[in-house]
């Protein structure tokens, strides 16, 4: 039997309670998340870029939405509490912002690259200590969402020159092996 359907298999069953840890990733998630989402709605008000601005409304709609949706109903169903969370954004325009008030869209791409980092964290960690399947099947997913969004905002970055990338390592004692 494969791993996909001992997975599925075992999804069938009647799951336990959560455990302490899986409750508290499932909340520690939902405050990364949705403080993230707090965070790309303010993002989105310092960039007139149109590639990074789609890039922003898509994470938002096809990310964290469904995402917040899927812990919304694992936290009600384990009874895990809901933490008090950053409202909402509203919008602006970010032409009427105040020129030392507003971020460069490469601060917005680093703001955003260092956010995703920190949930992809969250999620592995929670992946590894998930002993429910159906847990490990959403912390999986949600890792892989995370990364794949991550990966194309690092490329974005790239193509425009706003990767902050470490110099080259350059040993300048020897490479004699012991």
């Amino acid at each position: 039997m494969n791993l996909l359907e001992t997975i599925f298999q075992s999804m069938r069953q009647p799951q336990p309670p959560a455990h302490i840890g899986e409750a508290m990733s499932l909340w520690t998630y939902f405050v990364a998340l949705k403080e993230c989402r707090a965070m790309c709605l303010l993002m989105a008000n310092h960039t007139a870029d149109p590639e990074l601005r789609e890039f922003i409304e898509h994470f938002i709609t096809h990310i964290e939405e469904p995402q917040l949706k899927d812990l919304r109903e694992l936290m009600r169903d384990a009874g895990v509490d809901f933490p008090n969370v950053t409202a909402d954004k509203a919008k602006a325009d970010p032409n009427q912002l105040l020129a030392g008030a507003r971020m460069t869209e490469e601060e917005v791409a680093n703001m955003l690259v260092l956010k995703a980092q920190g949930m992809l964290i969250i999620a592995h960690t929670a992946l590894l200590q998930a002993l429910r399947p159906d847990y490990g099947v959403l912390w999986y997913r949600v890792h892989n969402e995370v990364l794949v969004e991550a990966t194309k905002l690092k490329q974005m970055m790239q193509k425009r020159g706003w990767l902050r990338v470490p110099p080259q390592f350059r040993s300048s004692s020897s490479t004699t092996p012991m």
